[in-house]
């Protein structure tokens, strides 16, 4: 990914949206998509995380 590379974004953030995507994937194009409530307690505050950290981003480009 273009930002963490450039340093805008953490890896972290990176291996989340990678995550996020394969499971999206599979659920959209597999036969079955498995997600139980533990697998959503780990997810979710990182997607929430990802998501902050991209509007601080498009902030900061806004005002620069």
């Amino acid at each position: 990914m273009h930002f963490v590379r450039t340093g805008l974004l953490d890896l972290e953030h990176s291996t989340t949206f990678g995550l996020l995507f394969d499971k999206r994937h599979s659920s959209d194009y597999g036969d079955f998509a498995y997600c139980d409530a533990a697998l959503v307690d780990v997810l979710r505050p990182r997607a929430e995380a990802f998501i902050n950290a991209v509007e601080q981003l498009v902030r900061s480009e806004r005002t620069a």
